[in-house]
């Protein structure tokens, strides 16, 4: 990176680069592991790191000289998490639109009516050009257990999620709530916005578990709502 805009872009940039990175390593290449090797000079980097959910493996000390003074090698580790997101394309249109259609799906979200096929695909097409749309299909072992979306606004996104009915009681709703808005902080450092029916108490659980506030309640569709809001974490100065 170039030195002159480290102080003010790093984090941005390398959270971006390192999620491309993860995606090579752990979705295409299937890498258990990454490691990264860093000498002690940059301060900026290993925050960065631990925000992205790489650990502290093991220091290196004294692993070079620079200007006459010995410097520390830090090591930094991730593992392949047990839940993998890939993009939706549009081969998964009819995959999501039984997940949409699904009772209880509908049942929780603001328009409960079912939804017609033809009109579904004509959404999707338009969602999927849309660049401010984000679909996420979640994985464990190749089978699709999940959808995330993410309507990006101006200063903050929407997340909207949904679980195959198949894999439900799982235990993976969590797991996919707090990676994905992890993934999506980190790549675009906004807060996140989660409107929800206040009837869905277990759907308002998982998100309070997955870091969201409640900020006030709402009214949508004529329906009594709340709104939970993940806010950006800054991460402390890394300290020697």
């Amino acid at each position: 990176m170039d030195t002159k805009i480290e102080e003010k872009v790093f984090e941005k940039h390398w959270l971006t680069f390192i999620h491309l990175i993860e995606k090579v390593a752990f979705n295409q290449l299937q890498f258990n592991t990454i490691f990264t090797y860093a000498y002690n000079l940059r301060p900026h980097l290993y925050p960065v790191l631990e925000k992205a959910g790489f650990a502290l493996d093991k220091i290196l000390p004294n692993e070079i000289i620079v200007n006459d003074k010995p410097i520390d090698v830090l090591i930094h580790q991730k593992n392949q998490p047990d839940i993998l997101f890939r993009n939706a394309d549009k081969n998964d249109v009819k995959l999501l639109f039984n997940w949409t259609n699904d009772d209880l799906v509908r049942q929780q979200s603001f328009n409960s009516d079912k939804i017609i096929y033809e009109e579904h695909q004509k959404w999707f097409a338009s969602k999927l050009q849309d660049k401010n749309t984000l679909f996420w299909i979640a994985q464990k072992d190749e089978i699709p257990i999940g959808l995330v979306r993410f309507d990006i606004q101006k200063d903050y996104g929407i997340i909207g999620v949904s679980i195959n009915k198949n894999q439900r009681g799982k235990g993976y709703g969590g797991t996919i709530l707090t990676q994905a808005s992890q993934n999506f902080v980190n790549v675009f450092n906004l807060p996140i916005y989660a409107y929800i029916k206040q009837t869905n108490i277990a759907s308002i659980r998982s998100f309070e578990k997955a870091g969201y506030v409640f900020e006030k309640n709402e009214v949508i569709n004529r329906v009594d709502s709340v709104l939970y809001i993940k806010n950006v974490q800054q991460n402390d100065a890394f300290r020697n």
